[in-house]
């Protein structure tokens, strides 16, 4: 297939396609496979970086701010590429992103689920539970903590309730 002679539907067409650069010619059953793998090491390596952002502590810093944004580049890059591959509209190709990504993402999963620090945020219904610096309240303290006001604001409005209510009834 020639570049000139772009197909723009689904097709299993492989022969002369240059996958993403050049010099990287489809044109053997040896470079498709390559080109297979490359695919699954990109996606793979997309969702990677892309846990590692998302889930991974953030330091301060600018070593840090300068790592995680050349991390966000790289997964920009990757991103971009796969979106390139599946414009190529060949279902070969296609199917390899997809469950690349897809397998890339049950492993992301895994991680999430069975990663130590993690799993102790939630409890077995998947509700969050308190970190160590936070304090476990019953749901009688859930409920004053969430409309909290001090004794002091609370006896004034009280007060100044009750006053009001006085006025009206005389």
């Amino acid at each position: 297939m020639e570049s000139s002679s772009m197909v723009w539907w689904f097709h299993p067409e492989v022969q002369g396609v240059h996958l993403l650069f050049e010099s990287f010619v489809l044109d053997n059953g040896g470079k498709l496979f390559l080109a297979y793998i490359f695919i699954v090491a990109m996606c793979w390596t997309e969702r990677g970086i892309s846990y590692y952002l998302d889930y991974r502590t953030r330091r301060r810093g600018w070593k840090d701010i300068l790592l995680r944004t050349g991390l966000y580049g790289v997964a920009t890059t990757l991103r971009l590429w796969y979106m390139l591959i599946t414009m190529y509209f060949n279902i070969g190709l296609f199917i390899v992103v997809v469950v690349s990504l897809t397998s890339g993402q049950l492993g992301v999963e895994y991680l999430k689920a069975y990663n130590a620090p993690s799993s102790k945020l939630y409890d077995e219904r998947g509700y969050a539970q308190p970190t160590s610096k936070q304090q476990r309240y019953s749901h009688e303290e859930e409920q004053q903590q969430l409309f909290a006001v001090t004794d002091d604001a609370f006896e004034l409005s009280r007060n100044s309730y009750d006053q009001r209510m006085a006025r009206e009834m005389k």
